[in-house]
């Protein structure tokens, strides 16, 4: 485990408080507070992520549906096919202009716009299934409820209990800049931690 946490972390201190978290017993879904760097959410994740709730907007979701509504008008376009790269992240500006992109622009672009809500959520980075994907947690209570930006038919919103056997989180960012660290992590790093395809039929 340290070799894989070298990677993520620095300092000898920060990779033992990790690997004492990390159970392979344990539910995917716990988690830990803990700063991770933004280059660790994917290859090509290299801004601050509190660049992304940056720059004026041309989209004004005035609540959920309306947010979800916009998002079925996009395309799930990989990066390859899109900007001739294995990864790159829009700015959610960008994005708003393109009206394309793959799943980390889509929940970017999401997570932005509930942040603009008022609406707390977090934008996520793990497994769906086997393939490394991003998506939303929307951190209301009682039930937390996980947003598939990239959804095109069926519904976008998903109470966690009905979904979370599908979706291994290993890394979240809430809109205030805190990061956390998942159970799930290892096996995100395991599987490489990149994207093969949008996974936009949800």
């Amino acid at each position: 485990m340290p070799g894989v946490l070298a990677q993520l972390l620095r300092g000898s201190s920060e990779i033992l408080r990790l690997a004492s978290f990390f159970d392979a017993t344990a539910d995917p879904w716990e988690r830990m507070p803990h700063a991770v760097p933004a280059k660790a959410f994917g290859l090509a994740s290299e801004r601050d992520f509190g660049v992304y709730l940056q720059g004026p907007s041309t989209v004004q979701a005035r609540n959920l549906e309306e947010l979800c509504a916009w998002l079925r008008c996009c395309d799930a376009v990989d990066d390859n096919a899109l900007f001739f790269q294995p990864d790159y992240w829009q700015h959610p500006v960008t994005f708003e202009h393109l009206r394309k992109g793959d799943c980390e622009d889509h929940a970017l672009w999401a997570w932005r716009q509930l942040h603009r809500l008022g609406i707390p959520s977090l934008f996520m980075a793990g497994l769906w299934e086997s393939t490394a994907h991003a998506w939303v947690l929307i951190e209301q209570s009682p039930v937390p409820c996980l947003l598939e930006s990239t959804a095109k038919v069926g519904p976008m919103l998903h109470p966690l209990p009905g979904v979370r056997m599908r979706y291994c989180p290993a890394l979240a960012v809430d809109t205030q800049g805190r990061t956390y660290v998942y159970q799930g992590y290892p096996r995100f790093r395991e599987a490489g931690s990149h994207k093969e395809s949008p996974p936009s039929g949800r």
